[in-house]
């Protein structure tokens, strides 16, 4: 019971830290130089994939113990391949060779 009451008290913080981000990202966004808008993406990508990756480890952790260990190596790469992605796009748009 007291595991639950943890667990919950831990996502209450995160949703809120995550909320802060998003305001602090948003108004980073507004007041940013110009050019500097694929590197925000970018951020905003990694941090989505973060919150992915969080959020299906944090349920992997209340699903009963059997599961094992390679379901969990799974969520890691699906979480992680979509940030390499959005990372090498968001580097070859910011030096101007993305392809078109």
């Amino acid at each position: 019971m007291q595991q639950q009451g943890l667990a919950e008290l831990v996502d209450a913080r995160i949703g809120a830290f995550r909320l802060t981000l998003a305001q602090e990202l948003d108004h980073a966004t507004r007041t940013a130089p110009s050019g500097s808008e694929a590197l925000l993406e970018g951020v905003k990508s990694a941090l989505a994939a973060g919150y992915t990756a969080y959020d299906r480890m944090s349920r992997a952790s209340r699903e009963p113990a059997g599961i094992g260990g390679t379901h969990l190596i799974g969520l890691s790469e699906d979480a992680v391949h979509p940030v390499r992605e959005e990372g090498a796009q968001s580097a070859l748009k910011a030096c101007g060779t993305a392809p078109k």
